[in-house]
């Protein structure tokens, strides 16, 4: 039975992903390399870390056990802050704009009652 198989496959597989959490999951180094020099570089190379202000302008007094991250560069972090004003704007327009549609749309059938929507009609 062809759905016995996959049944079986998916009983004997393991969960596809897990969350990773930095506390728990990455592990502590014990000693600064030059691939983990502080705790918070842990994960810097799966995208999870935050960047130290600090160590660039040579102020981190934490060292090997700063909770922000040494790898990252010095224009870290104000790409991410550009970024999450980009990403905050695209949102307020996508929201302004899926308010005004539905408010022009149900206009437009009122005065045409027997037009369907353009959505209707791409669809068919």
């Amino acid at each position: 039975v062809p759905g016995r198989i996959l049944q079986q496959s998916i009983a004997q597989s393991k969960p596809a992903s897990a969350f990773l959490r930095s506390e728990i999951d990455l592990p502590r180094p014990s000693i600064a390399n030059a691939a983990c020099p502080s705790i918070g570089s842990a994960g810097h190379w799966l995208g999870m870390c935050r960047p130290c202000d600090y160590f660039h302008r040579d102020r981190c007094v934490s060292g090997p056990t700063c909770k922000f991250c040494h790898l990252c560069d010095i224009d870290e972090p104000k790409r991410r802050r550009k970024q999450k004003q980009a990403l905050v704007k695209a949102a307020a327009r996508w929201r302004k704009a899926n308010m005004i549609a539905p408010a022009a749309l149900s206009a437009r059938q009122s005065r045409e009652p027997n037009v369907l929507p353009a959505a209707v009609h791409r669809i068919s």
